[in-house]
């Protein structure tokens, strides 16, 4: 089939606002539009402007297109239509023939389901005794409605891993955090719609680990092509799972409230032991005594010394950082070159360190070790230590 061709105008202006579309089988086929000016509409030319309609508004646009056979009969294959998801035949007058001086009318309604320009092809086959070929109308039409798009900041999360926008119903978890600690996650709500977005709510349910820690105050008018932003707290109370939703009303028409699923990790705090050998040593004065063995003492010149190697865990999942190993009696020396200070031991790591006992006096000796840590629990784990030097053995 081809495209008509007009080549005369024919009768007919119809006022409010109605399409008139007159097809002469004399000469094969003109268009008159009236939509309050005379124009001419050619097959395939500049589309009909369906208008603006708000989306989901419960108002749709309709033309009408009255199609008359002029001289002889003519009748109409099967009109067909694009877009159907913007655009709907109302009225339908497929296969009909139109004798000469009679009309058919066919209605094209506007719908639209997204904001934005939408554009439909028309086509209407039309067979006479003389011709047959096809007239194309196209139309165009404007959507308006609000859009909520959510996306959120790479920092504070570990999925989506480099940040970015969120789906409906989709998931944020957050970095694992330390029992006590917090983590901040900034959520940018955004309108990438063509009218006005009225935010009415933000709401969490669930774990009450996770809370809005800074937001606009709801209700609140986010313009087209702006946006506004949410910061959530993610604050565990312990190790383990925590779990939320974090929902957010607004009148876009198509999404109405976005939802999206809030989920962290609580990690163990950091946590300090001490060990010499297998043996634990406890923290606090009235602890057993990691005890040195003997020394020799030959005047005021030790013969001999004694040494232990301690180790140091963290018995947490968090980072411990120890600061600072100190002996409150000089006869206990700990060895500046067994440890680096500060030293960071990982989760379930350890590292060691040498207290050496060198008396410079015969008779039992007493002394605490302080190692300071950012241990929560014990920031200065303090045990003690004894030790004896006696006289060297005469042979």
């Amino acid at each position: 089939m081809r495209n008509l061709t007009i080549t005369s105008p024919l009768i007919s202006i119809l006022r409010t606002g109605l399409l008139l579309l007159l097809v002469s089988s004399s000469s094969f086929g003109q268009i008159l539009v009236d939509d309050d000016q005379t124009n001419s509409l050619v097959s395939g030319g500049t589309a009909v402007d369906m208008g603006l309609v708000t989306v989901n508004g419960g108002i749709s646009a309709t033309k009408v297109f009255t199609i008359r056979g002029d001289n002889q009969a003519i009748t109409l294959g099967s009109i067909s239509l694009d877009a159907s998801d913007h655009y709907s035949i109302t009225t339908d007058p497929s296969s009909q023939t139109i004798d000469s001086g009679n009309t058919a009318e066919l209605r094209v309604r506007f719908n639209p389901a997204s904001h934005g320009t939408h554009q439909a092809t028309l086509t209407i086959p039309v067979t006479s005794p003389r011709n047959t070929g096809s007239f194309i109308i196209n139309l165009t039409g404007m959507g308006e409605a609000p859009e909520i798009n959510v996306s959120v900041d790479a920092s504070g999360v570990t999925t989506p891993s480099a940040g970015g926008n969120l789906t409906n119903s989709g998931s944020v978890t957050f970095d694992s955090t330390a029992a006590s600690a917090t983590t901040q996650a900034t959520f940018t709500i955004s309108n990438t719609g063509n009218r006005s977005l009225t935010w009415t709510a933000a709401n969490i349910v669930g774990d009450t680990e996770f809370s809005i820690a800074n937001g606009p105050t709801t209700p609140t008018t986010i313009a087209a092509n702006a946006n506004s932003s949410l910061v959530i707290n993610f604050q565990p109370t312990a190790a383990g799972a925590y779990n939320a939703t974090l929902t957010l009303a607004t009148d876009d028409p198509i999404t109405g409230s976005f939802t999206v699923s809030l989920t962290g990790n609580g990690l163990a705090n950091q946590e300090i032991r001490v060990l010499l050998g297998a043996t634990r040593i406890f923290d606090g004065a009235g602890s057993a005594a990691a005890d040195f063995t003997s020394v020799n003492l030959a005047g005021d010149s030790t013969t001999t010394t004694s040494q232990h190697t301690f180790t140091i865990q963290n018995a947490g999942e968090v980072n411990l950082t120890v600061t600072s190993i100190d002996s409150s009696n000089t006869a206990f020396q700990v060895d500046p070159n067994s440890i680096t200070l500060p030293a960071t031991i990982p989760g379930s790591g350890n590292t060691s360190f040498t207290v050496t006992f060198g008396p410079n006096a015969r008779g039992s000796s007493a002394g605490t070790i302080d190692i300071g840590s950012d241990s929560p629990e014990n920031g200065n784990f303090v045990f003690n230590v004894t030790g004896n030097a006696v006289a060297p053995v005469a042979i």
